[in-house]
C-alpha cells in the first residue's frame, strides 16, 4: 500500500488508502488557530433616546442584549450600564444608570441630562458583552418668558429655570463667572433656584424666585 492516499489494484479491486494526518483534518475541522468561536452576545438600543425637554426625564430607552445572529437572548440577565457617550456641553448624566436585563432587555425611564444641547448620544456597556451607542438626540429649552436687557437676554423655562445669553463681561448671565466672550447659547442660572421671572438690565439680572425672594 502507498502512503500518498492514491489508489492500488489488489487480487479484490482498488483501496483507498487515507493518510492519517488527512484523516485528522477532516474529523477536526477548523481554522489553522483552531475550532470557530461562536461571537460573543452583543447589546443594541431598541427603543432609542428622543428629543427632550430640559429637566424632564428622557422617554424611556430600552437595549437588548442579542445573539450573532440579532435574536434577543431572552435568558439574559446581564447589567447594563448607560453613560454619556457624546457630550458636547459638558452636561451630566442621572438617574438609574445600571438596569439589570429582564428576559434580556434592560428598561431605563429616569435619565435626566442637566444642560440643553445637541448631539448627545448613549452608550451601553455590560461585563463580556459588545457594548452599543444609540443615536444622536438633542436636550432642548421650553421657555413660558423671555427678557431682553441691555447687551444680553434671559428667560425662565417651563419648569422655572433661569438661562441666560449674550455678554457675560461682568458675571450678568448669573453663572457664577464672568467671561470675556459673548455666550450664543443659553447658560443656566447658578444656584438651583426656580423662578417666575428674571429681567436683566444694562449691567445685570435681577429675578423673583417662587418663594418670593429677590
Amino acid at each position: 500500500m502507498t502512503r500518498y492516499g492514491h489508489t492500488r489494484p489488489t487480487r479484490f479491486g482498488l483501496v483507498l488508502v487515507v493518510l492519517p494526518a488527512l484523516a485528522a483534518g477532516i474529523i477536526g475541522c477548523g481554522t489553522e488557530k483552531g475550532p470557530t468561536r461562536p461571537a460573543p452576545p452583543q447589546l443594541a438600543f431598541i427603543v432609542q433616546p428622543t428629543v427632550t425637554t430640559d429637566a424632564q426625564a428622557i422617554p424611556m430607552v430600552q437595549v437588548a442584549v442579542r445573539d450573532a445572529s440579532g435574536n434577543t437572548v431572552t435568558t439574559s440577565k446581564d447589567p447594563v450600564t448607560l453613560a454619556l457617550e457624546a457630550n458636547p456641553d459638558n452636561a451630566t448624566l442621572s438617574g438609574t444608570l445600571t438596569v439589570t436585563a429582564v428576559q434580556g432587555i434592560a428598561t431605563f425611564s429616569d435619565l435626566l441630562i442637566n444642560r440643553p444641547g445637541s448631539g448627545y448620544t448613549l452608550s451601553a456597556s455590560a461585563p463580556g458583552l459588545t457594548g452599543a451607542v444609540s443615536t444622536p438626540f438633542p436636550i432642548t429649552l421650553a421657555f413660558a418668558a423671555v427678557s431682553g436687557g441691555g447687551t444680553h437676554t434671559c428667560g425662565v423655562t417651563t419648569v422655572g429655570q433661569g438661562y441666560c445669553w449674550g455678554d457675560d463681561v461682568f458675571g450678568m448671565l448669573g453663572s457664577g463667572t464672568a467671561s470675556p466672550f459673548d455666550r450664543l447659547t443659553p447658560v443656566p442660572v447658578a444656584g438651583g433656584l426656580v423662578f417666575t421671572a428674571v429681567n436683566p438690565g444694562g449691567w445685570h439680572t435681577c429675578g423673583v424666585t417662587t418663594g418670593g425672594a429677590a
